[in-house]
């Protein structure tokens, strides 16, 4: 958001009666702390810690007692965007003009490190003696309180080829210091000439209160200067003046904006558009043929700044696709529930989905309007189950497996020709449990009964008349329309912003309150994650990868607790007790985890929950399934019908206990089993020691049951219903940090290497569903990425959403 400044910024040359300087002589700069547009004549380096856009226009005044009231002045524009600056300047000195233009460069070496460049074209006395400037800076930011600095001017200029335009090469050392949260600032800078020759300059600058800055400067010479801000909702205004050691007077006026900074008054029209489009990924990758999408976590962070900001009075919604679990749709409900606790009014436009989901998520709004050629698509839930038993017996393939226990029905995708009794008692209730809260959120966002809400359901699918009629929907509106249909909802001068809340920069200082986020999504496995390739892909959670990630948690100072997002079907038994065991390493070191539960985290993906300290839920998430299996296809009767012939020699008893040529004799089947029953017996005994469970409660829920989150509240494997910000909360309240300070939230990359921050919680801060088997080819995937293991922890199914 913009916000405009005017700032007081004075001016003081060493000397009056010394020829006019290549760049203003900024009075409110320091090497170390200064990030407006004018660090591009001080110190290029620090525009790349801010993402937005920053701009300065200086008209300075310079008068002496000793020069019989003469006064030269100097105008000047700067302007950066990000890691860019351009500058613009005009000076006049007793009639003669002097012009320099300005642009820089900022580069990231690290999080808290850049270096910049800056070159400058100057043009002094009537562009008689042009020539070109060129500087280096560096700036790093190591700990929250605490910066280095330096820069060097006119690298290679000299005062004898540049005769008369008083230009010298010089370095400039700086050091900042900032307290409570950075609303007061010193800085110190050091500058030394060629002749070794070293001057000193102070400031200090305090935000007083949201609307008043305040900051003074002293320099060698017992030269002082000081001035005020006064930020106001449009504009800011400042005054201040400064007597040099030549009893000169400098006068300066700067009007400023800047891009993150987000005013009051700028937003007043502003209304917040979501277009909702993708699937939102946890950790964002870009394949050959698709762009860079949005994380999920990102989408969560700008939803909440929606809500906390207090100027904004709508936010607009449009869903084109909405490819979520039911669990992350709870969580995206729950945002819109927030906003409007927060006085907001929010609609949603339904372009191009209006699925189940879609309008389970958007019937929590104030109003919701359809496209008119587009159908709504209520039409309840459906289970299909995929048993391929038949299809092996036919091409020769034996399918054996071994299971703890009776509820663990992923193997009988491949041993049935239909479900076990326990497996469709499961699915019954899992569906029953969803179903009801489909229709209890539709009958609570549209004030309907939930037999009315079943009603329509089974006359669905609705056209966009029918759904009007009945009271689903407010009105019918195309694409083209959603412009006027905000200035019909929010006044005459409303804008819609498609990118609201995306500005969260990392400024480099070093934060002493940090939560790391760290995602354990898709098929857990041993070695390092994976990402999807060039041409698409799964994403993969290797162990190593996790491990190396938590060493790094248990090892920061300034990281005070972890929160585990955990959307996983589970995977590799081995993977997850490794990853179990860097969750214990890092509660040893005196740190809260919590875990925060997407759409399934079931199997492997409960086992690594198991450990944390507080485990949150959606009502949907897909959960539990304590149980293990393991098992292998014997393909010796295919082989013999291709005429293949498998000859096969052995060196141990238990030699080819794996072996895809051969059944299992009633030996190695014992072995087998006596490995599964120690993986379940070890997995509930992580459960047991974790939640605070008995044995025999453990085993009442365990027996590889998948349960929603609903229910796993109810039966202790979950402590609290909630998202991932209520996670986060919890982890800031079981670290001590206090609500006062700020909390940075960091995340880590599939190699372990920390990411900028993903945002900062402040002060206060508080559909047709398929729960189906999934595709043969993601189901042949998911196996291949465990060919190496032996005993697994998957649960029986995935769920799909419409």
């Amino acid at each position: 958001m913009k916000k405009l400044i005017l700032t007081i910024l004075l001016y003081c040359p060493s000397a009056y009666a010394e020829p006019p300087k290549e760049r203003p002589y900024l009075l409110q700069a320091n090497t170390s702390i200064t990030e407006n547009a004018n660090t591009l004549w001080h110190n290029s380096a620090n525009m790349g810690f801010k993402s937005g856009s920053s701009s300065r226009f200086l008209i300075n005044s310079f008068q002496s007692t000793e020069s019989q009231g003469i006064t030269n002045s100097e105008l000047s524009y700067t302007s950066t965007s990000g890691p860019l600056g351009f500058g613009l300047r005009y000076q006049k000195y007793d009639g003669n003009g002097w012009w320099s233009t300005a642009s820089g460069l900022s580069i990231p070496i690290n999080k808290s490190m850049r270096i910049g460049t800056n070159l400058s074209w100057q043009v002094p006395s009537g562009g008689q003696e042009n020539f070109f400037g060129w500087d280096l800076g560096y700036a790093w930011r190591p700990f929250k309180w605490l910066g280095f600095a330096g820069a060097l001017h006119n690298i290679g200029a000299s005062n004898e080829e540049d005769a008369g335009n008083n230009v010298e090469e010089y370095s400039l050392l700086g050091m900042g210091l900032r307290f409570f949260n950075g609303r007061l600032q010193m800085g110190v800078d050091f500058k030394i000439d060629e002749e070794n020759n070293t001057q000193a300059f102070g400031l200090v600058q305090s935000k007083l209160t949201k609307a008043l800055d305040i900051f003074v400067r002293y320099d060698e010479d017992n030269s002082f200067g000081g001035g005020i801000n006064l930020n106001l909702d449009q504009a800011s205004f400042g005054g201040g003046a400064v007597n040099t050691a030549a009893d000169a007077l400098h006068i300066g006026l700067s009007y400023g904006k800047d891009s993150n900074q987000g005013d009051n008054y700028d937003r007043k029209n502003v209304i917040p558009f979501f277009h909702i489009k993708t699937s939102y990924p946890y950790q964002s990758v870009g394949g050959l043929f698709g762009n860079q999408t949005e994380e999920y976590t990102s989408l969560l962070q700008r939803l909440r700044v929606a809500s906390n900001d207090k100027v904004i009075k709508g936010v607009l919604f449009q869903f084109d696709s909405t490819p979520f679990s039911f669990a992350k749709a709870q969580e995206i409900r729950t945002e819109i529930e927030n906003m409007q606790k927060a006085g907001k009014t929010v609609t949603v436009y339904l372009g191009r989905s209006a699925s189940n989901i879609s309008y389970y998520i958007a019937s929590k709004a104030d109003r919701i309007y359809l496209h008119p050629s587009l159908d709504l698509s209520l039409t309840g839930l459906v289970s299909e189950r995929i048993y391929m038993r038949g299809l092996l017996n036919w091409i020769g393939v034996e399918p054996e497996f071994i299971k703890r226990s009776d509820f663990k029905s992923a193997p009988e995708q491949f041993t049935n020709h239909e479900g076990s009794e326990s497996a469709r008692q499961q699915n019954k209730e899992l569906l029953d449990d969803f179903y009801d809260q489909l229709c209890q959120g539709i009958a609570e966002g549209r004030a309907l009964t939930v037999d009315k809400v079943k009603e329509f359901i089974d006359i669905g699918p609705l056209t966009s008349e029918q759904a009007r009629e009945l009271n689903l929907i407010d009105g019918v509106k195309y694409p083209d329309e959603m412009k006027d249909l905000a200035k019909e909802l929010h006044g005459p001068k409303s804008t819609l912003l498609k990118k609201y809340g995306g500005n969260q920069e990392y400024s480099g200082w070093g934060s002493t309150n940090k939560i790391a986020i760290i995602y354990i999504t898709g098929t857990i496995m041993t070695g390092r994650s994976t990402a999807p390739g060039l041409f698409g892909g799964a994403t993969t959670t290797g162990s190593q990868t996790i491990i190396d990630q938590l060493t790094k948690v248990a090892e920061s100072n300034s990281i005070k607790a972890v929160v585990l997002r955990v959307d996983s079907p589970g995977g590799s038994a081995f993977a997850s007790d490794e990853i179990w065991r860097a969750v214990e390493k890092v509660k040893e070191e005196g740190k809260p985890v919590i875990v925060s539960m997407g759409g399934v985290a079931a199997s492997g993906g409960y086992f690594v929950s198991a450990g944390a300290d507080a485990i949150y839920a959606e009502p949907t998430t897909i959960t539990g399934s304590i149980g293990v299996y393991a098992g292998k296809f014997n393909l010796q009767k295919m082989m013999e019908k291709l005429n293949i012939n498998i000859e096969t020699e052995t060196r141990g008893r238990n030699a080819a206990m794996y072996s895809s040529f051969k059944s299992w004799d009633e030996v190695e089947r014992n072995k087998l089993e006596s490995l599964i029953e120690n993986t379940y017996v070890k997995f509930k005994k992580r459960v047991a020691d974790g939640r605070n469970l008995t044995d025999e409660q453990v085993e009442e829920v365990a027996r590889g049951r998948v349960w929603s989150g609903k229910a796993a509240k109810d039966n202790g494997l979950v402590d609290e219903l909630g998202g991932m910000f209520d996670a986060v909360y919890r982890a800031r309240e079981e670290a001590g940090v206090p609500v006062t300070q700020k909390l940075d939230i960091v995340t880590f990359d599939n190699k372990g290497t920390s990411l900028p921050v993903v945002g900062q919680l402040l002060q206060g801060e508080r559909f047709n569903i398929d729960p189906s088997y999934t595709s043969l080819n993601s189901l042949l995937n998911q196996y291949q990425s465990l060919s190496n293991e032996y005993i697994w922890m998957l649960m029986p199914y995935q769920i799909r959403i419409k």
